[in-house]
C-alpha cells in the first residue's frame, strides 16, 4: 500500500500540476464562484472532471474550457 501511494505522490510531482487528478473535480463548484478567468492545471483529466464540469455548466452561466494537450482548465467567469 505504501509503495502505490508513494508512486502516486511521485507521479503528482513530476507533473507539475497545480491540483492531483483526485482533487480537480472537487474544486469546480468552487471556481464558479470566481467572477473573472480563472485557469489551473490538473494531473489528469479525468471523466469524474469533465461530468462535473457538465453539471455545473447546467447551473452556471459560464463556460469552462478544457484543454486535453496541457492538461489545463479555463473559467471564463460572468457577471452577476
Amino acid at each position: 500500500m505504501a509503495e502505490e501511494v508513494f508512486e502516486n505522490f511521485e507521479k503528482q510531482i513530476k507533473s507539475k500540476a497545480c491540483l492531483a487528478k483526485f482533487a480537480a473535480d472537487q474544486i469546480i463548484p468552487f471556481v464558479t464562484l470566481c467572477h473573472q478567468k480563472c485557469e489551473f492545471t490538473v494531473q489528469e483529466i479525468t471523466k469524474h472532471l469533465k461530468t462535473n464540469i457538465w453539471v455545473v455548466e447546467k447551473f452556471i452561466k459560464g463556460k469552462f474550457t478544457i484543454d486535453e494537450e496541457n492538461k489545463k482548465i479555463t473559467w471564463s467567469g460572468y457577471k452577476i
